[in-house]
Order: C-alpha cells, then structure tokens, then sequence
C-alpha cells in the first residue's frame, strides 16, 4: 500500500516536499502550498499513520524516509527534490538526507557520496526526542511544554 500524495504545480517544475508533523497531516502546508505551486511542483504526503494514509501503518522514521525517497524517485520531474520537515517530518527529512544517495551530478554518483547530515539521537516510535516527558495517554510526548498565555490557533482542513 502506498501513501497519500497531495501534488500541485506545474509537472516539470523543480519539486518540493513538504513533510508534516506528528498528529497532523498535509493540510498543515496549506498556505506554503498556495505560495509556492505556481513555480514549484509540491507534493505534501500523508505520512504513514495519518489522515488519508492511516491505513498504511507506521513502522519507523527509516522506513518513512524510505517512503519518501520512493515518492520523490516516482513523481519528482527529475527524481529530485528539496525537502522540508517539521517535528517528525524533520526527523524523516534528516534520516532521507543521511541515507540516500545524492542526486548532484554524475561525479556524485560515480563516488556514491551521500549528504552529511548528523543522525538524530534515540527518539520515541513517533519522533519525538527521549529525555523529560509529559504524560499523554499513557505514552510520552516529548517535554513539558510550556505554560503560554496565547490563545491556540485554529485550523480548518479543507
């Protein structure tokens, strides 16, 4: 089974990805989306777990970034594409980074150099960093947030 792949921009344009966080789905790129498709191909999935993906089940950040390189080698233009995450989605991006191939030239290739970036530390089934935690149903979300006095935003997915 596959995930779900929101796509929008012109086919043969540079692609992007947009990879969301934990407890959300690709409507949370909705404005991004807007601002970029008219110069870029975008293609927000629904990671495994989450909103029209839910169905595919989770299995980890390596298998996701699997996932994702899959993605982009089937519907990126040129079987590229710059990647974007936040919480999860940045977990997933990092590992894509570190393991897959780089795609910059034929001497990239000929040396099978891949991008240097810094693997994350040990992290909970959905991303999130160990170390102090709150409570939430049982499992830990990450740290204790903090207190705030501004009123949380609403989103409507559409």
């Amino acid at each position: 089974m596959t995930i779900f792949v929101h796509e929008a921009g012109p086919h043969d344009a540079d692609a992007v990805v947009l990879l969301h966080a934990v407890g959300t789905t690709g409507w949370m790129w909705e404005r991004q989306v807007t601002a970029l498709k008219s110069d870029l191909r975008v293609l927000v999935p629904d990671l495994p777990g989450h909103g029209r993906s839910a169905a595919v089940a989770w299995e980890s950040i390596g298998g996701t970034a699997a996932l994702v390189a899959e993605l982009i080698a089937a519907r990126a233009p040129s079987g590229r594409a710059h990647v974007v995450g936040l919480s999860l989605g940045g977990y997933v991006a990092a590992t894509l980074a570190a393991t897959a191939p780089r795609r910059g030239g034929e001497r990239d290739r000929e040396r099978g150099e891949r991008a240097a970036v810094p693997q994350p530390g040990p992290v909970t089934p959905h991303g999130r960093p160990h170390g102090p935690c709150h409570e939430v149903g049982g499992r830990c979300c990450g740290p204790t947030p903090a207190r705030s006095t501004s009123p949380t935003p609403t989103w409507t997915a559409t």
